[in-house]
């Protein structure tokens, strides 16, 4: 059942289910009714114990080959929206996002942290649509903590940063890097007196009102101030950001933070990965506990064929190149997809070895060119286009 999860491919589950006897039980016929009653009794949580697992060997010791910043793993943390079947079980769940519309449109909020570095989805939550975000990444935080040993440095859009954030974040000792909007602690930007400096960011009156009567306030009281580093950074297009963290100024530099921050992007192009490559909003059916397993099995699969990416990638070998190159990304998906389940239905682990070193040189065979420093104005109106010539998928 479980594996039969990973396999989907997006078709009717009819043609799923026959896909999938064909490679594991050629002689075995299922039908699609007792296949939906079957997957009622699997626990989505299953494939969240499989990504554990699989995190858990990833960071662990022996492997020497984790890439790190200055000791610290960069983790971003960052949510986006996703589309999910329409029905009313559905949108009471997880919300209506078009309350004001005959028209139902039901959505729910994911929320990931992500290793920049290493590309693997260390926690991720599919919860009611709108929920608050800052909320969201206290519970990563707090999870990543109880799993793994590794020292963190978290990374913020603009969306994050508040007096609670932040007093929340240095009383359990974290180390964090935020960028500031324009009205986000507005007194402390202007009376900067350099580009790097360190302040005062006061907890008055007007930032412990809005919470009076709570523990929170309590503890805003007592702290007081909040003692932090605010750095200006000079973008390549003239236009400045201000950067708020709790690094020490001897160990990172101000070109140390801005690429630091330059690095969150790639969570970005992760939601792109699992939107458009994996596509995880494209659920095999319309139940809660089926939007769970699909929902955690995609999560799942990303960090597996991410690693097996990194196998490819570090026994890759080239002739010298202007560029440096990298394994494709869209490839490597339909690769694995293919050879997923044979290897993990092989007889023996001799066939399995022989399948996985398929893999790999299938993986490698497919690469694009790294070109360092490329900028696009970025294209917020919509595709006209349904099927985008450039952005096929990969099974």
């Amino acid at each position: 059942m479980t594996l039969s999860i990973l396999n989907y491919r997006g078709k009717t589950q009819k043609m799923e289910l026959r896909n999938f006897l064909k490679i594991t039980r050629a002689n075995v016929s299922i039908s699609a009714w007792g296949y939906t009653k079957a997957r009622l009794k699997l626990n989505p949580e299953a494939f969240v114990c499989l990504r554990e697992r699989h995190l858990w060997s990833y960071y662990s010791k022996e492997n020497k080959e984790l890439r790190d910043y200055k000791g610290f793993i960069p983790v971003a943390i960052d949510g986006t929206d996703l589309h999910i079947p329409s029905t009313e079980e559905t949108r009471r769940i997880y919300g209506d996002a078009n309350v004001h519309s005959t028209y139902p449109v039901a959505m729910a909020s994911c929320s990931c942290a992500y290793d920049v570095c290493n590309d693997m989805i260390l926690d991720c939550t599919l919860s009611r649509y709108k929920r608050p975000e800052r909320e969201s990444a206290l519970g990563h935080i707090r999870r990543i903590g109880e799993l793994y040993t590794q020292k963190n440095l978290y990374l913020f859009d603009r969306g994050y940063p508040s007096a609670e954030m932040l007093l929340t974040l240095l009383e359990s000792k974290q180390s964090f890097l935020f960028r500031l909007g324009e009205k986000t602690f507005k007194r402390e930007q202007q009376s900067l007196c350099s580009d790097d400096t360190w302040v005062d960011i006061i907890l008055d009156y007007t930032r412990i009102n809005p919470h009076r009567g709570t523990e929170l306030a309590d503890r805003m009281r007592q702290a007081g101030s909040l003692r932090l580093r605010m750095t200006k950074i000079l973008l390549p297009n003239k236009t400045t950001e201000i950067l708020l963290s709790n690094l020490p100024d001897d160990t990172f530099s101000c070109t140390d933070l801005a690429e630091l921050y330059h690095l969150r992007w790639r969570i970005e192009t992760m939601f792109d990965a699992l939107k458009n490559k994996l596509q995880i909003e494209n659920f095999s059916g319309k139940l809660p506990c089926i939007l769970q397993q699909d929902f955690y099995a995609t999560m799942y699969l990303y960090n597996l064929i991410a690693d097996i990416r990194q196998d490819a990638q570090g026994a890759l070998t080239l002739p010298p190149r202007k560029y440096g190159v990298k394994t494709n990304q869209t490839m490597a998906i339909g690769i694995v997809k293919e050879g997923l389940i044979q290897m993990a239905t092989a007889r023996s682990g001799t066939i399995r070895g022989l399948i996985y070193k398929r893999i790999i040189t299938e993986i490698q065979a497919h690469t694009i060119p790294i070109r360092p420093n490329r900028h696009f104005a970025r294209n917020n109106t919509p595709r006209k286009t349904k099927h985008a010539i450039n952005r096929k998928n990969g099974y």
